[in-house]
């Protein structure tokens, strides 16, 4: 007769990226390999991950996105990336238009990206923001950090 064990309960949110987290490293481990997981509430920006011999790089698509509408922040003990914000609908506030064509998302959006297994440099982020790009440098091997939130500078 099988015994039925329950796991122990986690919010559903967190558990879910920590699943992701180990079946991204388990891929890795493997040889498998596999895309960078990334979880999302809302709309989501486009992203782009790469990694040099120095670097993590990201970069993220926030047409619309004025630089006081969101935030970045680094939770190295999750080896997450999180963005966070709101892209207003500007055109909709000025009256009540009539729509023929609605593709562009608004409202808040929030990413999570897991960052590749390697040490980083957070503190020492170097960030570009323009035309709707954010550009993110990580600099690899560094003194690890409990919790960052990095200050976006806009050109």
């Amino acid at each position: 007769m099988g015994h039925n064990r329950r796991m122990p309960r986690r919010d559903g949110d967190e558990w879910l990226l920590q699943v992701g987290v180990d079946l991204e490293r388990f891929m890795n481990d493997t040889g498998l390999g596999a895309p960078i997981l990334a979880r999302q509430r809302g709309w989501g920006p486009r992203v782009d991950m790469l990694e040099t011999e120095t670097h993590v790089l990201v970069r993220f698509e926030l047409a619309g996105v004025r630089r006081d509408q969101f935030q970045l922040t680094f939770r190295p003990a999750r080896n997450v990336l999180s963005i966070h914000g709101v892209r207003r609908d500007e055109q909709n506030e000025q009256g009540n238009p009539r729509a023929h064509l609605l593709e562009i998302e608004h409202g808040e959006f929030a990413r999570d990206l897991v960052l590749p297994e390697v040490e980083l440099a957070f503190a020492e982020t170097r960030t570009h923001f323009y035309n709707g790009l954010l550009l993110v440098a990580i600099p690899k091997s560094g003194t690890l950090i409990v919790e960052h939130t990095v200050t976006i500078r806009e050109v």
